[in-house]
C-alpha cells in the first residue's frame, strides 16, 4: 500500500503517477474518465507499455497501460502529448475536467509531480503568464521558497485554482530550479492533436460555425490578419460593414485551419454571431471561452464587468443584437478596458457607426496612449492632445498617436520585451542541441533572465548578459554533437 501523500492535493483525485514496468518513476498524468490517462509523449521514453498509480487512492492497485493516440515532441516545441489506455478501468467520478480557455494567462494554478525521493508527490503553485512560441504557455512559480516544477512533473495537470478544472499539462521545465520557470500545453493544444479527449473537455470552442468554414477572398483575408497582427496586444475596436464582414469570417477560417496543422496560434480567440442575442448571452460565451467561474447569484454580464479577460474577439451582427447599446456597454466596454482587440461587424453597409462605438474606439486609443506615456514618462503635451482627440475624433487621435509612436524610437514599447522573447528563442536552441542540463549554459541563461526582469533594469548590463549567453550557445553549436 502507498502512504497517503502529504501534499495539498484536495480536489485532484485525477492525478496519476506514471512508472516504467520495472518501477522507475517516469512522470505524471491526468486520469480522464475511467480508462484513459493524458500525459506527455516524452514521459514514456519510447516505451509502449507503462504502469500507472492512481494517487491518493490507496485501495487501487497499480495498473498496466498501453500507449494510445499520441503526438511526439517536435523540434520546434510542438506536440509532445499522449493518451494511455488502462488495462483495468478505474472508479467513476475521479476523472478530470479539461477546460478550454482562450485566455488562461494570469490564472493561478497548481501542479502535482513526482520528483526523485518524493514518492507520494509534491504540489507546486504557479501562475500562467505568457505564450512562448506557437503552443507553449509559460508557468512562473508563485512561492519564493515553495516547490518548483522539475523532473517528475512532466504530464502533470495544471489545475485552475478558481474553477478546479485542468487547463492543460506540463510539458517542460527550466533546468535551474531557482528561476521557477516551466511550460504547459493548453487543453486547446491537446485537442488539436488528440481529439479523443473531447468527451472530457468542458467549455465551448468559441467559434460559431459561420466562422469555421467560411468561403471568400483569401488575399483580402490575409490583409485583415496582417492588420490584426500589427495591433499586437494593445486594445482596439475595429468596425466592418456589410460585405466586408465576409472577409473577416474568411480570415478566422484561415487562421483556425493553420492552427490545426501546427502553424501559428489562432489570431482570434472568439468569433460569435450576436444577431438576436442579449448582452448576457454574449457575455456567457465570453466568460465560458475565458474559463471564468460565474457565481450562481450573478449574471455573466456582471461577471464580465467585474473582471474581463484580454482577448481578440469578433462579434458579428451587432446592429441585429437584441439590444445593441446594451451589448456595447455590458460586453464590449469591459473587453476594451481589459485591453482586448474587438472586431464589430454590422449588417447594414450604409449605417454609420453608433456613437457608443466611436466612444469605445476613443477609449481604446486613450488606453494605448496611456500605456505609451507610462514608458515615456508624464508631462509631454502631445499625450494631452491625444486624450482630447480621443474623446471627439477617435480616428484622428489614432493617426496622431501612430505618428507620435514613430517619433519615439526605442521607447515605443517595453524595451525588454523583445529581448526576453529572444532569450526564450536561444533557450529553445539549447534544448534542441541536447544541452538542457549543461550547468554553464544554465548559469548564463539565469543571469540574463534575472538581468532582464529586475525591477530597475540596467539595459546595457542586461544586453551584455544576453549576448554572453547567445555567444556561448553559438560556440557549442559550432562544436557539434557531443
Amino acid at each position: 500500500m502507498r502512504a497517503r501523500s502529504a501534499a495539498d492535493t484536495e480536489g485532484m483525485a485525477w492525478r496519476v503517477r506514471v512508472l516504467s514496468v520495472r518501477g522507475r518513476v517516469l512522470g505524471a498524468g491526468v486520469l480522464l474518465g475511467t480508462e484513459r490517462v493524458l500525459t506527455c509523449a516524452h514521459v514514456l521514453a519510447g516505451e509502449t507499455e507503462v504502469d500507472v498509480d492512481l494517487m491518493g487512492h490507496e485501495d487501487r492497485p497499480r495498473t498496466r497501460a498501453t500507449l494510445g493516440e499520441h503526438e511526439p515532441a517536435h523540434p520546434d516545441h510542438r506536440g509532445d502529448v499522449a493518451v494511455l489506455r488502462l488495462r483495468e478501468p478505474q472508479p467513476a467520478g475521479h476523472g478530470a475536467r479539461l477546460r478550454r480557455s482562450a485566455t488562461p494567462r494570469g490564472r493561478a494554478a497548481r501542479v502535482a509531480g513526482y520528483p526523485a525521493t518524493m514518492e507520494n508527490g509534491v504540489v507546486a503553485r504557479v501562475r500562467v503568464t505568457v505564450q512562448t512560441g506557437v503552443e507553449w504557455l509559460q508557468l512562473d512559480a508563485v512561492d519564493a521558497l515553495g516547490a518548483r516544477v522539475r523532473p517528475g512533473f512532466s504530464g502533470a495537470g495544471v489545475q485552475d485554482v478558481e474553477t478546479g478544472d485542468v487547463l492543460g499539462i506540463v510539458v517542460s521545465h527550466h533546468t535551474d530550479p531557482d528561476l521557477g520557470l516551466a511550460w504547459m500545453a493548453s487543453t486547446d493544444t491537446v485537442l488539436r492533436y488528440l481529439p479523443e479527449v473531447e468527451p472530457h473537455v468542458v467549455g465551448e470552442s468559441g467559434f460559431d460555425r459561420g466562422f469555421t468554414d467560411a468561403p471568400g477572398d483569401d488575399e483580402r483575408a490575409e490583409d485583415f490578419l496582417a492588420a490584426l497582427r500589427r495591433l499586437g496586444a494593445e486594445p482596439a475596436v475595429l468596425v466592418v460593414f456589410g460585405h466586408d464582414v465576409a472577409v473577416v469570417r474568411r480570415a478566422v477560417t484561415l487562421s483556425l485551419s493553420r492552427s490545426g496543422t501546427g502553424g501559428d496560434a489562432p489570431a482570434v480567440d472568439l468569433a460569435v454571431d450576436v444577431a438576436g442575442r442579449t448582452a448576457d448571452e454574449v457575455a456567457r460565451r465570453v466568460v465560458d471561452r475565458a474559463g471564468l467561474a460565474v457565481a450562481p447569484t450573478t449574471t455573466a454580464a456582471r461577471r464580465l464587468g467585474a473582471g474581463a479577460p484580454a482577448l481578440t474577439a469578433v462579434l458579428d451582427g451587432v446592429d441585429a443584437a437584441a439590444d445593441p447599446g446594451d451589448l456595447l456597454r455590458a460586453v464590449v466596454g469591459p473587453l476594451v478596458e481589459a485591453g482586448s482587440r474587438v472586431v464589430l461587424g454590422f449588417t447594414d453597409a450604409d449605417a454609420p457607426a453608433p456613437a457608443e462605438v466611436r466612444a469605445l474606439q476613443g477609449r481604446a486609443v486613450a488606453l494605448r496612449a496611456a500605456a505609451l506615456e507610462a514608458v515615456v514618462g508624464p508631462g509631454d503635451v502631445a499625450f494631452a492632445l491625444v486624450r482630447d482627440l480621443a474623446a471627439t475624433d477617435p480616428s484622428r487621435a489614432d493617426r496622431y498617436l501612430r505618428t507620435l509612436r514613430r517619433s519615439l524610437p526605442g521607447v515605443v514599447r517595453d524595451p525588454f520585451a523583445d529581448d526576453l522573447r529572444y532569450l526564450d528563442a536561444v533557450r529553445m536552441e539549447v534544448v534542441e542541441l541536447g544541452l538542457a542540463e549543461d550547468p554553464h549554459l544554465g548559469g548564463l541563461h539565469r543571469r540574463a533572465h534575472v538581468a532582464l526582469t529586475e525591477r530597475a533594469v540596467d539595459h546595457a548590463a542586461a544586453r551584455a548578459s544576453l549576448r554572453a549567453f547567445e555567444a556561448a550557445v553559438l560556440a557549442r553549436r559550432k562544436e557539434g554533437p557531443r
